[in-house]
């Protein structure tokens, strides 16, 4: 049997070496940190953000946090001013920016509850920008703003609502003052409460292109064509559209910019009007700009008028002018009650018939709008002046001289 010499095992292990299976590497795993909290100031020391965690795990190579759970506040000059929280987080390059998902919420901190929320939502705290790009939503007591996408710019306290923006407006549900049974619980100390009033499906409902929306101050601004859906009672609807429409949240009102229409299916009713103001807290709609309408075949014009949607009726406080087939009718104020079909009409009455060519002037005048659309006028007490014109009698033949033979 042949030996090797030693020297030839010598060369030969580092040709073995070159044969055997390559180790392979495990990817280091990232650290586990009991805890998160970043924080981050402006220029003057002052409080800027701040990020917390119960859990992360941080990966050294990408400079990646992923947290779960995460709580935060945005400072505005030093002060609290939202707070943030969410299901999970990616934190990237130390904070430079931060994603969050799964249920996120952004608080207003205030007297007032205001929310904003989405599922996901891209926080970039230098530019002091979010981009919610999942189904955001913006919430206070009574209101509901929603879109495709939303940019929360935070210097400037305005969320931006893109694609299909909606407002949905709930009205105020009459409910039991604090400390009685059924009462909203009373937050603690400079903490706010869950929205309570959306109960049911909304009241009114508006489209615009685009919207605006200030959630501290309550400032709104939307783009149009606006197209807006109330309901009523008993499955009535009000449908309206205006050009575009400016409004405060917090004061409660909008402003529908001319041209504004207003149209009722149930009553075969038509409104055409200028700027008008629609107030929440009142529920009423109001223009100081003439305007004209159509009930039935009753045609309504004025210089302003006022839809009280409590009482169902609406006002016409200046300059009243009714017509229809066979009557014309000139007061200072007209009110109609659309339910009851009541008609009122006040101050300096003229009522023109055409029928004898009829004129009647009274204090009041009052009536009510028939099932074909022409309202029936009445005078009750009151002093009444009429003027009745009757056609000319026929002129009398005189009898003929008699005829002598």
């Amino acid at each position: 049997m042949r030996r090797l010499h030693p020297f030839a095992l010598l060369l030969l292990l580092p040709l073995a070496g070159c044969w055997s299976t390559p180790v392979r590497q495990e990817k280091p795993l990232p650290f586990v940190f009991r805890s998160l909290n970043l924080r981050q100031q402006d220029s003057q020391g002052r409080p800027a953000w701040e990020l917390r965690s119960p859990e992360a795990r941080y990966e050294l190579a990408a400079r990646m946090a992923y947290v779960r759970f995460p709580r935060g506040v945005i400072y505005t000059a030093g002060q609290a001013r939202y707070r943030i929280r969410a299901a999970r987080g990616t934190v990237f390059n130390d904070g430079e920016r931060i994603t969050l998902e799964q249920g996120v919420t952004i608080e207003v901190i205030g007297d007032r509850p205001v929310q904003i929320t989405g599922d996901r939502v891209n926080w970039i705290p230098r530019q002091q920008l979010m981009e919610i790009d999942r189904r955001p939503v913006a919430l206070d007591d009574q209101s509901r703003l929603s879109a495709s996408t939303a940019r929360f710019r935070l210097d400037l306290d305005r969320i931006e609502l893109r694609g299909q923006p909606k407002l949905e407006r709930w009205e105020a549900q009459p409910g039991p003052a604090v400390g009685q049974k059924g009462a909203a619980p009373i937050a603690p100390k400079g903490q706010t409460t869950a929205p309570s009033q959306r109960q049911g499906p909304p009241k009114t409902v508006l489209m615009v292109a685009t919207v605006d929306w200030h959630p501290g101050s309550g400032s709104l601004l939307g783009s149009g064509p606006v197209q807006g859906i109330r309901k009523g009672d008993k499955g009535s609807r009000q449908l309206l559209s205006a050009s575009r429409l400016v409004g405060n949240t917090r004061e409660q009102w909008l402003d529908f910019q001319a041209p504004v229409k207003l149209t009722d299916t149930a009553q075969k009713a038509l409104l055409q009007a200028g700027l008008s103001r629609w107030n929440f807290g009142t529920q009423r709609i109001t223009s100081a700009r003439p305007f004209s309408a159509v009930v039935g075949q009753l045609r309504i014009q004025g210089s302003s008028f006022e839809i009280q949607q409590k009482e169902q009726s609406v006002v016409v406080p200046q300059a009243c002018d009714l017509r229809q087939p066979g009557d014309w009718l000139q007061a200072t104020a007209c009110h109609w009650n659309w339910t009851t079909q009541a008609f009122k009409a006040t101050g300096g009455v003229l009522l023109r018939r055409t029928a004898n060519k009829q004129v009647t002037r009274a204090s009041e005048v009052s009536g009510s709008l028939g099932a074909k659309g022409l309202a029936v006028f009445t005078t009750p007490g009151g002093r009444v002046s009429s003027l009745l014109e009757l056609p000319p009698k026929a002129p009398q033949r005189a009898p003929s001289a008699p005829v002598l033979f």
